[in-house]
């Protein structure tokens, strides 16, 4: 878990394949982590949920877990196919200062390794839309960073069944409800067998600078 086993009031896990990044069936279930010790790293409670075959997408995974009682006040929720440089916990602090039901991990890509989908501005995104076009597309030079804490609250208003998170993403952004939190390191997709290979020269490259 990383940075996010710093503190018993850490943050709590959901953890989704991204929809828009594969379509791995065995990725798509969802792992709930809840209430993780400070002194040990380790995990007080997992709560592990299939889906089968009856596949919701990332919202409705979501919204599933709420129905059942598995989520925190507060919780964060991690796209199951990306390596991510982030330190969880700085997120969660964020989060928890800015006031908004949701605050998404952005990093500033241009369009250098994914089309870029959100536009962010003074700490908020302004605008996410992974289909945005045109005049909306070119105000856009931020990507979303593949994890992003929630409000339960933002659960209630995802309706049953199948959903994708990015619905009510774009729905959050246009009425200000999206806070922003910039990071500097670029992530990794490692969903294809071409993201993974990308992955792995990276992390060689590293171990050779050591």
């Amino acid at each position: 878990m990383g940075p996010g086993t710093r503190t018993s009031s850490g943050p709590a896990v959901n953890s989704t394949a991204h929809e828009g990044r594969t379509n791995d069936r065995n990725l798509l279930q969802s792992l709930y982590l809840t209430k993780i010790p400070c002194k040990t790293g380790a995990v007080h409670k997992c709560h592990l949920r299939d889906e089968g075959h009856d596949l919701r997408g990332t919202g409705g995974a979501i919204r599933l877990a709420y129905d059942r009682g598995l989520l925190e006040p507060r919780f964060l929720v991690l796209y199951g196919d990306s390596y991510l440089r982030i330190d969880l916990q700085q997120l969660w602090n964020s989060a928890a200062a800015s006031g908004a039901p949701m605050t998404m991990a952005v990093f500033e890509n241009n369009g250098a390794h994914e089309r870029s989908n959100v536009g962010f501005e003074d700490g908020r995104v302004r605008l996410y839309d992974k289909h945005a076009s045109g005049r909306s597309a070119r105000r856009m030079g931020h990507i979303d960073y593949g994890v992003s804490v929630l409000d339960r609250s933002v659960a209630e208003r995802i309706p049953l069944g199948v959903y994708d998170l990015a619905e009510l993403q774009h729905e959050l952004s246009t009425s200000g409800e999206v806070a922003g939190y910039e990071v500097q390191d670029r992530y990794f997709e490692v969903g294809t067998p071409e993201g993974l290979a990308e992955l792995e020269a990276f992390l060689s490259r590293t171990r050779e600078k050591r």
